[in-house]
């Protein structure tokens, strides 16, 4: 299996999330989501699957986790 990433879903767009999450309030100071283990600090889980989890961040976007 490939490298994990993410990504936010838009209404018409699929765009990394490290633009966002970088000037995020709630990111780290290294300006990556807070997570511990396979759990966000920042995000709640909306759906599981095979492809990818599926959360929604504190800021109101929609994430998803997906394998490369």
């Amino acid at each position: 299996m490939g490298k994990i990433r993410l990504v936010l879903l838009l209404r018409d767009n699929i765009v990394a999330a490290e633009p966002v999450c970088t000037s995020c309030f709630y990111a780290d100071c290294q300006g990556k989501p807070r997570q511990r283990g396979d759990y966000f600090m920042c995000a709640r889980e909306i759906s599981r699957s095979q492809f990818g989890n599926r959360f929604r961040c504190r800021m109101g976007f929609q994430v998803a986790q997906v394998h490369d």
